[in-house]
């Protein structure tokens, strides 16, 4: 029975039937399958085409590029989400990086900094 046009109300149905715990296996074409040929197995690295990354510029303490890398981290979880967060200790100061980026996510990297007048550079092959 259906219900008035206005009103809301659960059409009854019977219940579902269990499934069947049984699978049932079928190979596909012809031929006998007793000798199969040796399969290939191949693989990609994992960082397969995340070969980049981006340096954020150099600062004066490792805390203070820590905080930089932290923060940009949670506002562009997006972006850096899957990044490598590193503190290079060079010479020259601290140089906070993100890594294990591909190239066009890289470059995104830096052309949203670069608006921001964050100092960014793509690092990488």
């Amino acid at each position: 029975m259906r219900a008035a046009p206005g009103t809301l109300s659960l059409d009854s149905s019977t219940a579902p039937k269990p499934r069947s715990e049984t699978v049932i296996l079928a190979a596909m074409g012809e031929g006998d399958l007793g000798n199969p040929e040796a399969l290939e197995v191949v693989r990609r690295p994992t960082d397969s085409g995340r070969n980049f990354g981006v340096s954020l510029g150099l600062y004066t303490s490792q805390a203070e590029a820590d905080r930089l890398l932290l923060g940009l981290a949670l506002q562009d979880g997006n972006l850096f989400g899957a990044a490598r967060r590193n503190v290079a200790n060079t010479n020259r100061g601290f140089e906070p990086q993100f890594g294990n980026l591909s190239k066009g996510h890289a470059e995104l990297a830096c052309e949203r900094m670069q608006s921001r007048s964050q100092p960014c550079q793509v690092i990488g092959n």
